[in-house]
């Protein structure tokens, strides 16, 4: 996982990514912590995926931006677009059909 650190880092990974999913999380959340091990398994398995993580208590401004609700939160794009957004806790095997139907 990518940590990102400014809205450069964002960009620089849109451009340059054609599927990358951004998890948002804070390491106070219990729901994010257990999702850690389900996004690297989902790296595993889905090799084209970039998964940038990003730190919304660092980072509140990106949080905003995406209009981050709750934690955790993926968003995932697909050819430089936002295409989809999942909020909490699920499988491996649910985020990578997910992933594929988006």
């Amino acid at each position: 996982m990518i940590e990102v650190k400014s809205f450069e880092d964002i960009n620089n990974l849109i451009n340059e990514r054609s599927l990358l999913l951004f998890d948002f999380w804070a390491p106070w959340c219990g729901s994010c912590r257990m999702l850690m091990p389900v996004i690297k398994q989902i790296e595993d398995e889905l090799p084209e995926l970039t998964v940038a993580g990003i730190n919304v208590d660092e980072l509140q401004e990106i949080s905003s931006q995406y209009d981050i609700q709750s934690i955790p939160t993926l968003v995932l794009f697909r050819d430089h677009a936002e295409v989809a957004s999942h909020n909490g806790f699920a499988s491996s095997q649910a985020l990578i059909d997910w992933i594929k139907e988006n």
